[in-house]
């Protein structure tokens, strides 16, 4: 009776051994294809005679995108020449599937670089202006890319704009560069009111050249702003600390690290934590040149990245959204991190199935096991007995 209940509870063990682990694979496995991180890379416009370039992407409120950059068109149609150039603000969907644009019209020298979503659903942009001189341009529009009202900030020399936010006080923070003002050029930083009229200024630079290519108002109220060099400053732009750390574009993520777009012949995104230390770096690109100008965190926790391409055939605005690592589709480095996958997942089933069956053969063959070992020890001991 015993035996009987020895051998029922052994058998039992074992295969609620095998449900649980089995049950836990296919949670896991289920669970991790349900919260798969969507990755595409997206080329915009692209056919012949059209120039588009991405400066700036930002995710919008419906779960799509919009671009800022620039855009040129020429061509000839009942013997006339016609062109359309300028700052421009490109709409897509959550997939990247173009819906509409806006063409700023002025000279091919006026760009948009950076483009906030605003909190009446428009959008603030800022850029360059092209007249008499270069001067920092500042664009808001609707919730469909009309303009509302637009203003440039500048002096007697040429001044650019590179980014721009919304404050809490529902004015903006624009930074960028100047020649205007200081020595040599650099790092400009303008506060204004909603309606784009400047509030105040301030000047950053340690001689040669500096630009302001990002700027973010941080919890305490006051500015970081990244580019040439790294500077904090208080709530009224008065300087609290400057660096020389240089990147594209730098942004905050949700795990309190940083995200940075750098540029080179391919596109480069690197992820550091809070202290800068870098937890890994990812490089998008073709053939040609490929430089990526802005990223951003998107809900879903990856990141989406905007810039230029020229390994399409002419020269293009691209759009390339990855997952919280840093893959998009086309990365070979996401296949081969799948294949080990799988290579470990064999593995383990492999290891459980021989546990398996050794705990088996131990409950069967226990005692004429136990009988064998026993009778070579047995065996053994007589034979160094009578050697000796």
């Amino acid at each position: 009776m015993c035996k009987k209940a020895t051998s029922f509870t052994a058998g039992k063990f074992c295969t609620a051994v095998f449900l649980i682990f089995f049950l836990s694979v296919i949670v896991v496995s289920g669970t991790a294809g349900e919260s798969q991180e969507e990755r595409w890379e997206n080329v915009l416009f692209g056919e012949y005679g059209e120039n588009v370039g991405g400066y700036c992407v930002e995710q919008t409120s419906d779960g799509g995108y919009v671009v800022t950059g620039y855009y040129h068109k020429y061509w000839e149609a009942g013997g006339e020449h016609h062109l359309v150039e300028g700052a421009c603000l490109i709409k897509t969907t959550a997939n990247g599937t173009f819906e509409w644009m806006k063409v700023f019209n002025a000279s091919n020298d006026d760009t948009g670089r950076s483009v906030r979503q605003t909190s009446d659903g428009g959008y603030i942009i800022t850029g360059t202006y092209t007249g008499d001189e270069r001067d920092v341009w500042l664009i808001k529009t609707d919730s469909v890319g009309n303009m509302e009202w637009n203003t440039t900030f500048g002096g007697e020399d040429d001044d650019f704009g590179s980014s721009v936010e919304q404050t809490t006080d529902g004015g903006y923070i624009v930074a960028g560069s100047t020649s205007s003002y200081g020595y040599g050029d650099n790092i400009w930083l303008i506060k204004t009111d909603s309606k784009g009229n400047k509030e105040w200024d301030r000047v950053f630079g340690r001689g040669g050249y500096q630009n302001g290519r990002s700027v973010q108002q941080t919890i305490d109220g006051g500015y970081i702003i990244g580019g040439d060099w790294l500077v904090k400053t208080d709530s009224e732009g008065n300087e609290e600390w400057i660096k020389e750390i240089e990147g594209e574009d730098v942004r905050q993520t949700k795990d309190d690290g940083y995200i940075i777009a750098g540029s080179g012949y391919d596109i480069q995104l690197i992820k550091t934590d809070s202290k800068g230390n870098k937890e890994w770096d990812r490089m998008f690109g073709g053939d040609g040149e490929d430089r990526g100008f802005s990223v951003r965190q998107t809900n879903d926790g990856g990141y989406v990245l905007t810039g230029i391409t020229y390994s399409h055939g002419g020269e293009d605005a691209l759009l390339i959204k990855t997952d919280s690592d840093g893959y998009n589709n086309d990365n070979k480095m996401n296949f081969k991190t799948l294949e080990m996958s799988r290579l470990m997942n064999a593995a383990s089933y492999l290891l459980f199935v021989i546990i398996i069956l050794i705990l088996t053969l131990l409950h069967y063959f226990a005692l004429p096991l136990l009988i064998i070992l026993v009778l070579l020890i047995l065996v053994y001991k007589w034979r160094k007995r009578k050697s000796g």
